[in-house]
């Protein structure tokens, strides 16, 4: 709904046998309560039997008005306009798009992120043929208020006829300036203080023949401030590097490494490798390995997990769930397209705060529904630990085989790592074996559990022993 709204329009222009047409002017305008909310004007000349045409358009939009009339969810703006400066060249069956896209002092919210004084500018140059799309140039900066925030520029092209297409993308030295406001709802209770990202990557893909991407990503200088002052300031640093290809529906993953910043306890390289066969759709191939030397993730569980809360419970329900929903119904059969799909890793060292893992061997088998983990065992602070699990989700209901074995495992690496708040309080080692065997999944959840819903025990019981507890919702 709108209301109190003013469109003016004005234009000056003049044709000839209805063919060529030269419009000397134009002015669009919109407003509210005598407030302008987006203006477009331009001219231009077209010449519908020779084919051609030379159109000019300038347009700029006021956010902050703009979003009072179509107020959108998760959104507010205080301020920002949007321009566009484009012209449009077409000679005979050649078109051609050239002009620049600036936003310009935006200051605003969307979901979690917060800008301020926040800009950007892009330059760009297409033109279109009957057997080919090029983008010459896609060019720009970011900002923010008087300081750079990076640049960036993509060149593509793409064959109508062959319907193959080539990219070559890049970013130049993107900092905190100009992706701080996406960056930081991603370390929870931290600020950003510092980032360097640059990156480069072509592509090139051709249905009748190979395909490939190549690029890598490197993550330098990246310093965080922790209000509590539990997370060192120290810059951080992150190198992805890929090299793939495709060819006859045949991805090989020739090189898919990230390498983070080295500890005294570890390498911190860890390498993916393998070939996926697409040529069928429903019944996909692999074979996919992770390896790893040696890794420490403390830093970087600490900048994006540390510091968070847990999440309070979920609002109860204000209405009733479908009928179907509280049967007691098996699940049906999930047969998925993989076929004969196995995923390997294998770690020789893996560091979380006093958590210490060590020879990790992991193999995942997946055929149509059959799903085989075997052997998934590793060392956990010295404890051996050992699970393998069989599942057959091709059958309704589900077939299943899980093992379990953990050996003194020691708590206080555990608890210290994960409650540090707790630390030194909790000692001793868990044990646990155990085997699960069955078919189907649905029990008698109302006869196990609602005798004690109605006399309302069962949070009580489960509070005393689980003091984390915080309330659970029947459905």
């Amino acid at each position: 709904q709108l209301s109190d709204a003013t469109v003016d329009l004005q234009a000056s222009g003049k044709a000839v046998d209805l063919k060529q047409f030269d419009l000397a002017s134009y002015r669009l305008e919109v407003a509210r309560q005598n407030q302008t909310l987006a203006t477009v004007a331009g001219s231009g000349t077209c010449d519908t039997a020779a084919g051609s045409a030379d159109m000019q358009v300038a347009a700029r939009v006021a956010l902050a008005p703009l979003l009072q009339v179509l107020p959108q969810p998760d959104t507010s703006v205080a301020s920002g306009t949007a321009d566009l400066k484009a012209r449009f060249i077409q000679k005979q069956q050649t078109q051609t798009v050239t002009g620049t896209l600036a936003l310009a002092d935006f200051t605003g919210q969307f979901g979690k992120n917060k800008l301020r004084s926040f800009g950007a500018t892009a330059d760009f140059d297409a033109v279109m043929t009957p057997q080919q799309v090029e983008v010459r140039k896609a060019a720009g900066k970011l900002t923010q208020g008087a300081n750079a925030g990076g640049s960036f520029d993509l060149t593509a092209t793409y064959d109508l006829v062959k319907k193959s297409a080539a990219v070559t993308a890049r970013l130049v030295d993107i900092n905190q300036n100009g992706v701080g406001a996406f960056l930081e709802p991603l370390l929870a209770d931290k600020q950003l203080v510092s980032v360097a990202i640059n990156a480069q990557a072509t592509a090139q893909y051709d249905p009748q023949g190979a395909s490939a991407v190549k690029g890598d990503l490197l993550v330098t200088n990246l310093v965080v401030k922790d209000p509590a002052g539990q997370f060192p300031a120290s810059p951080l640093e992150a190198k992805l590097q890929v090299d793939a290809s495709l060819q006859k529906q045949v991805a090989n993953v020739r090189q898919f490494q990230m390498t983070l910043t080295p500890t005294a306890r570890a390498a911190n390289q860890v390498q993916l490798s393998g070939q996926v066969d697409l040529s069928r759709t429903n019944a996909i191939k692999g074979d996919l390995k992770l390896a790893a030397d040696s890794l420490d993730l403390t830093s970087y569980y600490d900048l994006f997990m540390g510091g968070k809360q847990a999440a309070g419970p979920a609002p109860a329900a204000t209405t009733s769930a479908p009928a179907a929903a509280r049967a007691d119904q098996e699940p049906a059969a999930m047969p998925l397209p993989l076929r004969n799909f196995t995923i390997s890793a294998s770690v020789r060292r893996c560091y979380l705060h006093e958590v210490e893992i060590a020879d990790w061997q992991t193999l995942l088998k997946i055929d149509g529904g059959h799903v085989v983990l075997n052997p998934f065992k590793l060392t956990l602070n010295g404890a051996p630990v050992n699970t393998t699990l069989d599942l057959d989700l091709g059958v309704p209901g589900w077939k299943y085989d899980l093992s379990l074995s953990a050996q003194a495992v020691p708590l206080p690496p555990l608890v210290n790592s994960f409650q540090p708040e707790r630390k030194g309080q909790i000692g001793g080692t868990a044990t646990a074996r155990g085997k699960l065997s069955g078919a189907g999944i649905t029990f008698g959840m109302e006869e196990t559990f609602l005798p004690w819903l109605k006399r309302g025990e069962l949070e009580a019981v489960l509070e005393d022993y689980c003091p984390r507890f915080q309330g659970f919702y029947l459905y």
